[in-house]
């Protein structure tokens, strides 16, 4: 019987209408047993591990000591050294629109190699998780990331400009200066995370190009990077690791005690279950901000110290006790030659810097942080043994500060400031009490967006911080600063960000007001900053005319200064 086209069709499309039917139908009943011999094993599985958990913690409870664990953490104390070591250095500047800080955790660069972990994402995270569920929630899927696998080569890089326009007050001060930076750093890498087992390998140049005007106009082309190896262990309860090379460190939150590039060898422990963790470390340093820029006539300065972190507790966010010792190298004069270039005499000392950092969790809005640093130590300025009475020059410096912080629907307000010791008489005694850090790049308290704060001007009191890319030896004869800050933030839509802050100062340079304002926006691969302030300063000096009984008050001053930050990463 020979059949139509048309009913060919008809019987054609039933065949695969019945045909699909029995596929779903066949796919559903074997998706329906695996299912359950695949809870069944789950439920076998997950008794297995509450007994395994179970006799976990009666063993570890026999092992450790609350008295064995406080004599490992004064041993830590007293023997090592902690900072962190990090990639987003390249976008510090988006600090200034984050309470100027970042909090150091002592896990250094193995958060980077978490796989598909982003530092900004998990602060974000952080910061959305307000109340203790979500938080608990949040580290329970993020504690389950040790068993991923992962390994394979990366790369990234950012493209960096950095511009600064400082105009005003008198000329002996030489207040007017201007500065534009480019940066190009890229990093390539690779990396690998087993279940307990992590390693990963990263070459990352730094290239700066840096026209600056003082007076006079410099270029400066310099470069330095990194070159690190990363390495370590994990399990549910404890992470070990190591970082080895040179790379780029942090030893203080707002940037007031050490920023910059190191060669460093770095051990860190993270005891999970105490929340607890701490990392040693032995490093020496250039007296440059650039390896190319450094002398190499000089022996580099070495630091070592130790630090322990408490992380995330019921009333603490994060607290961190430190301890470092940084050393200057003994160089004697030399006398030139056809073979030898003239070095001079370079004085050689060691000092102390040890203190903490409270950040404290959010309670009905509000929030405080506070740091505290001492610095105790000498410099030796005799040439040798029958040259050395009374050459010694002693320090005992103190930096603290304090900022309250409540945040609100609609923005968030903020009272802060700090204190640093003053050296009572300048360059006349064998005292000088005054507080430097040893490589600063001001971040909190306004950071290098304050003039005030800054004090990019040439005064023979010393200046307290050093500005952006100038590195010289801590000068403890300085008159020391009083800082105090009120201000308003709002954020819209994560991206973009505005702020304004009264600031006022007690300094060298006398009292003074100032208006800063600043805005941002950042997105996922760019951002732009920009801050604008107006400083009003009344130097409260006397200036003598002709003789030394004429004398009139020196006149007030005004000053501005433009800060701009924009960059790209990918």
């Amino acid at each position: 019987m020979k059949l139509s086209l048309n009913t060919q069709k008809k019987c054609a499309e039933d065949f695969v209408t019945r045909t699909r039917l029995l596929v779903l139908i066949g796919k559903f009943l074997i998706d329906l047993r695996i299912k359950k011999n695949h809870l069944k094993n789950s439920s076998i599985f997950l008794s297995a591990r509450k007994n395994r958990s179970k006799e976990f913690k009666l063993r570890e409870s026999k092992k450790l000591n609350p008295y064995v664990f406080s004599i490992i953490c004064i041993f830590l104390i007293s023997k090592a050294v902690a900072s962190e070591s990090y990639s987003g250095y390249r976008l510090d500047d988006l600090l200034l629109l984050k309470d100027g800080k970042r909090d150091l955790t002592g896990k250094g660069r193995y958060d980077e190699i978490e796989p598909d972990k982003d530092e900004n994402l998990t602060k974000t995270r952080e910061e959305i998780n307000t109340n203790e569920a979500g938080k608990n929630e949040f580290k329970e899927k993020e504690s389950v990331g040790y068993k991923k696998q992962t390994t394979g080569f990366y790369g990234n890089g950012a493209l960096i400009y950095r511009g600064l326009r400082q105009k005003g007050g008198v000329w002996g001060e030489k207040s007017d200066r201007s500065f534009s930076r480019g940066i190009f750093s890229p990093e390539v890498g690779w990396k690998y995370k087993g279940e307990q087992i992590y390693n990963k390998i990263l070459i990352s140049p730094y290239l700066q190009y840096e026209e600056n005007v003082s007076g006079n106009k410099t270029i400066t082309k310099g470069a330095d990077g990194e070159l690190l190896w990363i390495a370590g262990m994990e399990s549910p309860n404890l992470r070990i690791g190591t970082e080895m090379g040179r790379g780029y460190q942090r030893l203080d939150r707002n940037g007031f005690m050490f920023v910059g590039f190191l060669n460093y060898g770095e051990f860190q422990i993270h005891l999970k279950k105490y929340g607890v963790s701490a990392s040693m470390m032995g490093a020496q340093m250039q007296n440059t901000a650039l390896y190319t820029e450094r002398d190499r006539s000089e022996s580099p300065q070495r630091i070592s110290g130790g630090s322990i972190q408490i992380l995330e507790k019921p009333w603490i966010q994060n607290f961190r006790i430190f301890y470092y010792l940084y050393k200057e190298s003994r160089q004697d004069a030399v006398r030139g030659d056809l073979y030898r270039k003239e070095e001079p005499y370079r004085p050689y000392g060691a000092y102390q810097y040890y203190g903490f950092e409270l950040s404290s969790s959010k309670f009905w809005g509000f929030r405080i942080d506070l740091d505290a640093i001492k610095v105790i130590g000498s410099r030796e300025y005799g040439l040798d043994p029958f040259q050395s009475n009374d050459t010694t020059q002693t320090t005992k410096g103190s930096f603290i500060g304090s900022k309250i912080v409540w945040e609100r629907p609609e923005a968030e307000y903020f009272l802060g400031g700090f204190y640093t010791s003053k050296d009572e008489e300048l360059k006349i005694d064998r005292k000088s009490n005054g507080y430097s850090g040893i490589r600063t790049d001001p971040r909190g308290y306004g950071g290098k967006t304050s003039f005030l704060l800054m004090e990019s001007l040439l005064i023979q009191e010393g200046n307290i911080f050093q500005e952006d890319g100038v590195v010289t030896r801590p000068n403890f004869e300085n008159k020391g600063i009083k800082l105090l800050e009120l201000g308003i933030k709002k954020n819209w839509d994560h991206k973009w960000t505005a702020q304004g802050m009264i600031v006022t100062t007690s300094s060298a340079i006398g009292r003074g007001w100032e208006g800063v304002l600043t805005g941002g926006y950042q997105s996922e691969h760019s951002y732009i900053l920009m801050s604008l302030s107006y400083a009003y300063v009344d130097p409260q000096k006397e200036k003598k005319l002709f003789f030394e009984e004429w004398k009139v008050d020196e006149p007030k001053r005004e000053y501005s200064r433009i800060y701009l930050s924009a960059g790209v990463h990918f």
